[in-house]
């Protein structure tokens, strides 16, 4: 799975087409903490998360407070500006 992947299958309302890859991860770099991308790309990655969070020093509240955190981001009206295509 690709980061646009998992991007797609976290926003709620997809409104247009997502923009590439290479520009959408700097967009995301940018919006998100550094522990929320790296959470992202390790799950869009299917990168073992158990070692990710040993790596970042998360329990698992914490972990599932950085995913709310990205959910809540990514379903934010002004990131979606950013990261859809306006045709």
């Amino acid at each position: 799975m690709q980061i646009k992947d998992r991007v797609l299958s976290l926003i709620e309302k997809v409104e247009f087409d997502l923009k590439d890859e290479e520009e959408l991860i700097f967009i995301l770099k940018r919006r998100l903490t550094k522990k929320e991308f790296k959470v992202l790309k390790a799950e869009a990655l299917n990168e073992d998360i158990e070692k990710l969070k040993e790596q970042l020093n998360l329990d698992d509240n914490r972990l599932n407070s950085i995913r709310e955190s990205i959910n809540k981001k990514l379903n934010s009206s002004k990131v979606k500006n950013e990261i859809f295509k306006k045709d």
